[in-house]
């Protein structure tokens, strides 16, 4: 009973998310590839900050190793 109660919670679940899906890419007028590439992007935008950051603290380690006054610990 509890696996036919679980299987039924997650058709639905999955059903009423891909309806809701559905309508919001109708309404907007986009397709789900706008989405994969809207997804994508920002991931290049978060790996971009990624990659800045780790330059930056890089940066802050080699200028105390080397004595440099200047660094900001």
């Amino acid at each position: 009973m509890a696996s036919n109660l679980t299987r039924t919670f997650l058709y639905s679940s999955r059903v009423v998310q891909t309806t809701c899906i559905r309508t919001l890419a109708s309404q907007q007028g986009k397709g789900p590839m706008d989405y994969v590439k809207q997804g994508v992007d920002q991931l290049n935008q978060a790996a971009g900050k990624v990659k800045e950051a780790l330059s930056n603290a890089t940066s802050t380690v080699v200028d105390a190793v080397s004595g440099d006054n200047n660094a900001s610990m």
